[in-house]
């Protein structure tokens, strides 16, 4: 598959990687779910380089939609900290891509996927 043209199941992972993210945002109190769409299609996700480029972008967005920065209360924290986990856990999962569950597993030991 060329990365110019990408698949109309690639350019769908990528809307699915979306939709899981904003579901989670309610976990960290915001008064309406929050979304941020993340593409990646412009990434090639059979190279280490592209694999880890999506998961920053993922970790990124998952920080964003959970509003992680800034809090100062523990239990404010704690909500956002378990938001940013299902969230980052979610767009892994919806991009179904052995190279970044990989990657995510190695980075999230305490991960279950």
């Amino acid at each position: 598959m060329s990365n110019s043209r990408p698949s109309r199941r690639r350019r769908a992972l990528a809307a699915v990687a979306l939709a899981v993210l904003a579901a989670p945002a309610a976990l960290a109190g915001a008064d309406a779910p929050r979304a941020i769409h993340v593409r990646y299609d412009d990434l090639n996700l059979d190279s280490d380089a592209g694999t880890q480029a999506l998961y920053r972008r993922l970790a990124r967005a998952a920080t964003r939609v959970c509003e992680l920065e800034g809090l100062r209360d523990l239990a404010s924290l704690h909500r956002a900290e378990v938001c940013y986990r299902d969230a980052l856990h979610g767009a892994v999962v919806a991009v179904h891509n052995e190279r970044l569950s990989a990657l995510y597993r190695a980075r999230e030991p305490n991960s279950a996927s």
